[in-house]
């Protein structure tokens, strides 16, 4: 209970340490005034309790400045802070404990604060590697390399001495979703023990034969000291028989008669199903009809790769064709090989005559999603005076990343063509997709970003033109594999479309409070963001109040329906979910799998803004699009930004499956930013034509709090998989 003019905070506030472990873990302890409060305060620990209340017995608790449990004094202002050191004893059960912190003034005026603390075992298992591919019917080989190796269970000290024995007490077996299974698919022969510090055992894992290719497992293993403290180790188990892919990037290249420069093709090595070894690289060429002259030729560097992980591997393919080739089209197919286990990839090869200008794209990654920007370069011998025509053609899609592909007639898609080396230079497509869009610039550099109303599996055409000495030239590349020929399998670089309905991404069933109605106009302009007007009207006509909304609270929507919930819009909102999801995603990865429980805390800056009027790289740029949040829309310190509460629990301690709820505060001010120029334009308007409105416009804060709640498998090496829930996946 607060009775003093000040604040205590703790940063963090919640700490985790393993019994023994005399480093222990701290927090900054700051006192903050309220209002005009001078004067010296003293921090000292009231209490620490386990998860039932009671008194705990091998956790402590001491203040930097006296190495005690009271500090040494702080000041206000001045320095207000101190730094609390928490320890736990090599006895202290493992477990959730409470940390309640005093601070009394001078007056005897006291405040209080509260930390968590989670004590873990004074040792940590490991298991290395923490990733195995098996076949059906397979086992790990003890002292081996590659995806098939034997796990060596290890323990290393977080307290516990040296050569001390832990023992391994079970193991645990669970599917993809995360529930336990007993069948047989996958089973473990674990060692009995092994000793803190030492080389560790290995464990023998095997795949029943009745288990289904590309299905994965998660094996927890348990281990446990003296003290009965416990910790775990997780080996992730992928199901599948050794195999390989290979890609070629460009897949078609221009070479001419005589160029011993040649062209450059970029092979890609996947292994699949855990395959471990060596990869030959070789290539055959298909003879044209009637065709018995010299072939192009293909040079490999390297000439193999070695797979020994997940990690694809790359060779440099240079195809050079002498001046006795006849020009014309060649296919070459480039073929991978090790024992039995092969994959091959044609390749189209024009052959020029002697002298004659080439043109060809190349493709960056983008991280196998069409939906992210990616970059294309012109390559070739063609050296242009008169710049480059950019243009997107025909589209393919497919509902499944291995489903058969169509040619895609809808006409939800924008392209928005940026000039990679004059981003001022874009252009962007009209509304039906089938007439493209097109871009000139002087360079040979481009990046294309797409947007997709319907959800699926994409491949896009994109073209270069160029004239060099009055003759044109043009070049095809794709982005998200090759296009199809009758059926044909996804790339891996195809992914699927965002989706725009986010009605069913709120998990939790809201109580609606009172509906706030949003319509109208604002500032003369018509928008479809019906929420951004509600907002940029309350600053014009003068609402200078507070404005709190809460999960359930509705506004019209045409782009999601009527009375949507107000937690909907920020979910569906393409800015702040990219900001919450990588501001979440890092924030969970970096726990621990034995720290993954309890609630803790994270703030982070979270603009929104308006994601229905125009490409992204526009917004923000044109008054039209500065509705809402954009439009008078500062980020004061006094308000804040998001805070999120985030909860963790398990089904149980050795579960991959973790489930999660976030309590979201969105706090925000609108207000003249000087920093905008269209805000001091508007503001200025404003003042001008305040006498035609009842008041003048006025700064007022408003917050949203909402919930959500999803959960995640987490693998090994603090992976993440089969996610679900806003924002770890896009509404």
């Amino acid at each position: 209970m607060q009775t003093a003019s000040f604040t205590i905070s703790s940063d963090p506030g919640y700490l985790d340490v393993s019994a023994g472990d005399t480093g222990g873990d701290w927090s900054d302890i700051t006192v903050t005034p309220i209002g005009s409060f001078t004067g010296p305060v003293t921090l000292s620990v009231t209490s620490i309790t386990d998860a039932n209340g009671a008194a705990a017995s091998g956790v402590s608790a001491a203040f930097e400045s006296s190495n005690g449990p009271a500090s040494s004094g702080v000041s206000v202002p001045g320095n207000a802070s101190d730094t609390l050191w928490v320890t736990a004893s090599s006895s202290a059960p493992q477990g959730s404990y409470t940390i309640t912190l005093t601070g009394t003034d001078s007056g005897g005026n006291t405040t209080t604060t509260q930390l968590t603390v989670q004590v873990d075992a004074g040792f940590n298992l490991f298991a290395t590697p923490q990733n195995v591919t098996l076949a059906p019917g397979s086992s790990t080989v003890a002292g081996g390399s590659g995806l098939n190796a034997s796990p060596v269970i290890t323990a290393t000290s977080a307290g516990d001495a040296t050569g001390a024995t832990i023992t391994i007490l079970q193991a645990n077996i669970y599917d993809e979703n995360g529930d336990e299974v007993t069948d047989g698919s996958v089973s473990i022969s674990a060692p009995g023990s092994v000793t803190v510090g030492g080389a560790g055992s290995p464990a023998t894992i095997t795949v029943g034969s009745g288990a289904a290719n590309g299905s994965t497992y998660t094996v927890a293993i348990t281990g446990q000291d003296a003290a009965g403290n416990t910790s775990y180790a997780w080996i992730s188990v992928t199901v599948g028989a050794p195999g390989l892919s290979l890609q070629a990037n460009p897949s078609t290249v221009s070479v001419n008669a005589g160029d011993t420069t040649g062209a450059l093709s970029v092979v890609t090595v996947t292994p699949t199903g855990g395959f471990a070894g060596s990869v030959g690289l070789s290539y055959t060429t298909t003879r044209p009809s009637g065709y018995a002259g010299t072939l192009p030729v293909v040079i490999f560097s390297p000439t193999s790769v070695s797979i020994t992980d997940t990690n694809s591997q790359t060779s440099n393919a240079t195809i050079t064709a002498d001046a006795t080739v006849v020009p014309g089209q060649y296919a070459i197919t480039l073929t991978g090989a090790s024992g039995a286990v092969t994959a091959s990839k044609q390749i189209t090869v024009v052959v020029n005559s002697a002298g004659s200008q080439t043109l060809s794209i190349t493709t960056g990654s983008n991280s196998g999603n069409v939906d992210l920007p990616i970059d294309l370069t012109a390559t070739g011998s063609l050296a242009s005076t008169t710049g480059y025509r950019w243009s997107t053609g025909t589209v393919w899609r497919s509902d499944t990343a291995s489903g058969t592909y169509s040619v895609y007639t809808g006409n939800d898609i924008t392209y928005n063509l940026i000039d990679q080396n004059d981003p001022s230079n874009t252009a962007t497509n009209a509304a039906n997709p089938l007439s493209g869009a097109t871009l000139n610039n002087a360079s040979n550099a481009l990046e294309v970003q797409a947007t997709f109303g319907t959800p699926g599996y994409y491949i896009i055409q994109v073209n270069a033109t160029a004239a060099v000495s009055g003759k044109t030239y043009t070049a095809t590349g794709y982005i998200g594999g090759n296009p199809p020929s009758g059926s044909s399998s996804s790339s891996s670089q195809n992914a699927n479309a965002k989706t725009a309905n986010a009605a069913t991404a709120n998990d939790s069933t809201p109580t609606p409070n009172t509906p706030v109605t949003v319509s109208g106009w604002a500032f003369g302009y018509s928008f479809s963001d019906a929420w951004g007007q509600f907002i940029a009207n309350q600053w014009f006509y003068g609402g200078g109040r507070m404005v709190n909304l809460y999960q359930g609270d509705t506004y019209n929507s045409s782009k999601y329906g009527k009375s949507q919930p107000i937690e909907v819009y920020m979910m569906a909102n393409d800015d702040f979910t990219s900001l919450a999801h990588n501001a979440i995603l890092p924030f969970i990865q970096n726990f621990s799998h034995t720290a993954l429980k309890g609630t803790t805390s994270i703030r982070f800056h979270g603009e929104v803004q308006n994601d229905t009027m125009g490409p992204a790289q526009l917004r923000g740029k044109i008054p039209y699009d500065l509705t809402g949040y954009n439009l008078m829309h500062g980020s004061k310190a006094s308000v804040g930004d998001v805070q999120a509460s985030v909860s963790f629990s398990r089904s149980s301690p050795l579960s991959p499956k973790v489930n999660y709820q976030i309590n979201w505060s969105w706090n925000d001010i609108i207000d003249v930013n000087s920093s905008y120029s269209v805000d001091i334009v508007v503001a200025a308007v404003s003042k001008i034509f305040g006498w035609i409105i009842s008041g003048n416009p006025t700064d007022f804060q408003y917050r949203i709090r909402w919930s959500t709640n999803g959960y995640f498998v987490q693998g090994s090496g603090r992976s993440l998989g089969n996610v679900t829930g806003w924002p770890l996946t896009s509404p």
